[in-house]
């Protein structure tokens, strides 16, 4: 899924996946998702989707600058 650098195609960025898929692209466990606030569309009960294009702009919002040593 994921393209060199993380970075995703715009067709792949159009998907909706499921709460499984995000996870195997984020490498953590499906209910992390919900403590981590990763967006979502909810469906109905226990139906959650996730847009590849929000997953994208939120992990890109979750970057943090790497601390340099003194």
């Amino acid at each position: 899924m994921a393209q060199s650098g993380g970075q995703q195609s715009a067709d792949q960025l159009g998907r909706v996946l499921t709460k499984q898929q995000v996870a195997e692209w984020l490498q953590v466990r499906p209910r992390q998702l919900d403590v981590l606030g990763v967006p979502f569309l909810n469906l109905g009960h226990k139906t959650k989707r996730f847009l590849a294009a929000d997953v994208q702009t939120w992990l890109e919002a979750q970057r943090r600058p790497f601390p340099r040593a003194a």
